[in-house]
């Protein structure tokens, strides 16, 4: 097995100073002599072993190496209200992610700080402002273990959920009863960050440009040290044109089956609108976290299908289908010490009925993360499905055989330069 290879913190700091139009001289001196550009990154090594079912890699049966991450982010303070920001990330994630350099987000950013206010605005390729843990998750240390909550954050749609090509506007209060912070964005993002729900039968079919708007608001109580509660909310809307192909059997009374290819040419818009309830509780060295996602993913449109039966026949059909999501997870952290946090999470997740094993999973996790050094952290995680609804889909991966108990076990070593 090939060793993985790291690229050196030079070359990160070439490729983003040519994004942002910053010269490397200046980030080569930030540390010593200037204030107004910090950069920092961090590069990550995964194992993960998985049994029944492959997960992101279909090596994760036999246990693999075959994951790592590496970024770097850019922070240019232009004056004392207007800055750039911007991360670059190289994602190695079996067959998911081919490791391939991308820009995570890089905006331009207006803020307008007063005694009791802050607001602003930020145009560019803006984070989504999405419940607890949307804004933090391609931060290694940032998760609650080895991934983020899979029943509300859906880490097959991890690009199309971590930023957005558009504005946000935000704002924070501060009050006597507490601070309040707000948020607004609407952009888009190209279809290609839905891979992870293209599944075979799908490959012919086109999909464009992604909407997306929504909103974030979180309460902090003056009264109630430790507690913030928000509600969140998430429209994606896109259009599916191409052809699709389906097998089946006709029963004709004269010559009894007679099998059949069906080929469906779709025209069909597609809205997906998800609103999320959060809330965190610390107290002492406990956290509990709770957040609870619902959603509807509607079609409305035309197919025309075209069968090969003899003689063949065409049929229009209108499409106006619809599919509820529910998503909730429950969350006990432990505070060890100040070095070890340790996890336990139940998820529930399920669209429409919920009757199949591709439409539900349930998961129980044990977790943790250990700050061995300023610098260096481990962070594990075990986890015990129960149906597909969250694996993510990959070339070479068969949803028909997968089986409905499945497990993983993931860890992480993170250096944070």
């Amino acid at each position: 097995m090939k060793k993985p290879v790291l690229l050196s913190q030079s070359f990160p700091a070439l490729l983003f100073s040519c994004l942002l139009g910053i010269p490397l001289t200046s980030l080569a001196d930030e540390k010593n002599s200037t204030d107004n550009i910090i950069y920092k990154g961090f590069v990550s090594q995964s194992f993960i072993k998985s049994w029944e079912n492959p997960y992101l890699t279909e090596k994760s049966l036999d246990g693999s190496f075959d994951m790592r991450e590496l970024s770097l982010n850019v922070n240019w303070l232009a004056t004392d209200n207007f800055r750039m920001n911007g991360q670059v990330l190289s994602q190695k994630l079996g067959q998911y992610e081919d490791g391939k350099p991308k820009v995570d987000f890089l905006l331009a950013e207006y803020n307008y700080p007063q005694a009791d206010s802050n607001k602003g605005i930020r145009i560019g390729r803006v984070k989504t402002p999405y419940g607890l843990f949307n804004r933090v998750r391609d931060i290694p240390t940032s998760r609650p273990g080895f991934t983020v909550p899979n029943s509300v954050y859906l880490e097959g749609l991890r690009d199309f959920m971590i930023s957005t090509d558009g504005v946000n506007l935000y704002g924070e209060w501060f009050t006597k009863s507490g601070e309040i912070e707000f948020d607004a964005y609407a952009g888009k993002r190209e279809s290609s960050v839905i891979d992870g729900l293209v599944t075979e039968e799908m490959d012919d079919l086109n999909f464009d440009h992604i909407r997306k708007q929504g909103a974030r608001l979180f309460f902090r109580p003056a009264n109630v040290s430790g507690l913030q509660v928000g509600a969140s909310g998430l429209r994606a809307s896109t259009s599916v044109k191409g052809a699709i192909s389906s097998q089946g059997v006709y029963n004709d009374p004269n010559f009894g089956p007679i099998p059949y290819t069906a080929l469906s040419n779709l025209n069909v818009d597609v809205v997906a609108d998800l609103y999320l309830l959060s809330v965190e509780y610390k107290w002492a060295e406990f956290i509990f976290r709770s957040e609870y996602e619902r959603g509807e993913l509607a079609f409305k449109g035309d197919s025309r299908t075209t069968t090969t039966l003899n003689p063949s026949f065409t049929q229009t059909s209108p499409v106006n289908e619809s599919l509820d999501i529910h998503g909730y997870y429950v969350q006990l952290g432990w505070e060890l010490s100040p070095k070890w946090t340790w996890y336990v999470t139940h998820e529930n997740y399920r669209v429409g009925e919920g009757n199949s094993k591709d439409s539900k999973q349930t998961s129980n996790s044990l977790a943790f993360r250990w700050n061995m050094t300023e610098d260096w952290s481990l962070s594990s995680q075990y986890s015990d499905n129960n149906g597909i609804g969250l694996l993510p889909y990959f070339n070479g991966m068969s949803r028909t055989s997968a089986k409905e108990n499945w497990g993983f076990w993931g860890t992480t070593l993170t250096y944070l330069f």
